[in-house]
């Protein structure tokens, strides 16, 4: 019985510990960067973008030297294709013109293909 009464009562202090936590984070990291959207927007925003251009650089980097830049080339033009495919796709659509929308859908699709086919056939290389 003592023991199910310690073993509660630790659950509760570790939860209690946690939430505690929390408010020390909210307090010490959010409110701050909170304050500066709010008071500073734009320059807010600007650091916001910079440093995630600057993650995004880094992820980069360091999958390129670990992976090669062929692979890296290869999937840049992968997401270029779909993305472009997608988005001129839904201009058209929204334009009204659903005939551009089909024949941009399969030129896209075809160039994802043309795509696909050289990245097997560079993995096939070696």
């Amino acid at each position: 019985m003592k023991l199910k009464i310690k073993s509660k009562l630790s659950s509760i202090l570790t939860f209690s510990g946690f939430i505690l936590a929390s408010a020390i984070a909210v307090v010490a990291v959010i409110a701050p960067l909170w304050l500066f959207a709010t008071k500073k927007p734009r320059l807010y925003s600007a650091l916001t973008l910079a440093l995630a251009a600057a993650l995004v650089l880094f992820k980069t980097i360091l999958w390129t030297k670990k992976r090669g830049i062929k692979k890296l080339l290869l999937g840049a033009a992968k997401i270029s294709i779909a993305a472009a495919g997608v988005f001129f796709c839904l201009f058209f659509l929204s334009k009204g013109s659903r005939i551009i929308a089909l024949i941009l859908a399969l030129l896209a699709a075809a160039a994802f293909c043309l795509v696909l086919a050289l990245e097997k056939k560079i993995h096939a290389k070696g």
